[in-house]
């Protein structure tokens, strides 16, 4: 999946065009990136902003038909995509500090916070051959 959306944005280019974002939280331009999620306009590639796929999400949702137990249609933000990577991957068994950072977390409990559900905890709920064992302990040695 991830190829064809490469392979579209790319087309016969070796290489995703570069291009800059205006960041709204930091207040400023990035600097010219290969942005994954792009789009023509106007003949420039331009970057896919939040609000064109939060609208697109939207449109996409009415679409479906899906709404809430008291009628209004069912929204999913972008950021939902986000918590939905964090609880699959931990559930797979990915280890929450490679899934940190993933994510871009510096804290281990923000991860563990955008995942949802029940996850499993610690090394026994995780796949085999995913951790190796403990080192035995070095034997005490008395000093006289």
């Amino acid at each position: 999946m991830l190829a064809e959306v490469i392979n579209r944005v790319r087309g016969t280019a070796p290489a995703l065009p570069l291009t800059a974002r205006w960041d709204g939280f930091e207040r400023c331009w990035s600097p010219l990136m290969p942005f994954l999620f792009q789009r023509p306009d106007g003949g420039v590639h331009k970057p896919v902003t939040r609000k064109f796929v939060a609208a697109a999400l939207d449109r996409a949702m009415a679409a479906a038909g899906l709404t809430g137990p008291d009628g209004t249609p069912l929204r999913i933000t972008p950021h939902d995509f986000r918590r939905i990577f964090a609880t699959d991957a931990l559930r797979a068994g990915l280890p929450p500090h490679i899934a940190a950072k993933i994510l871009g977390h510096i804290d281990l409990n923000t991860t563990m916070g955008s995942a949802r559900g029940d996850l499993p905890r610690g090394r026994h709920h995780r796949p085999p051959g995913v951790h190796r064992p403990p080192p035995h302990p070095a034997p005490r040695r008395r000093i006289p």
